[in-house]
């Protein structure tokens, strides 16, 4: 396991995003989507160990998308697919738990960082 030694806990933040279904099945290869889903959990650990801020970011959508500018490609992408719906599996992330406390699963922040 790698070693956070050159990051100093106190000014940095593991920032965990996109760790959710349609992302990890739809813009990675399979072996990469494995690859991501194998060592986020250690990063975790080690970020926790080391006393960082732990922050998950979760992207939901309503139905028909109707927060994405058309000026927003990427997005655009993603409701012209359908994906990353709130409430779908597409949305979840691999453990099927939202990552955060305190936040409302609505592209929010969480109120309190997760340690």
């Amino acid at each position: 396991m790698h070693e956070l030694s050159h990051i100093d806990p106190r000014s940095a933040a593991l920032l965990v995003m996109d760790y959710q279904v349609d992302t990890l099945t739809k813009f990675m290869t399979a072996a990469q989507s494995a690859d991501a889903i194998a060592r986020v959990p250690d990063l975790i650990a080690m970020a926790r160990d080391a006393g960082m801020m732990l922050t998950h970011v979760v992207v939901a959508f309503r139905p028909g998308h109707p927060e994405v500018s058309p000026r927003n490609r990427v997005f655009s992408a993603v409701k012209a697919n359908g994906m990353l719906v709130a409430g779908s599996e597409g949305a979840s992330n691999p453990s099927g738990r939202s990552g955060t406390r305190g936040g409302t699963g609505r592209g929010q922040a969480p109120h309190q960082p997760v340690r």
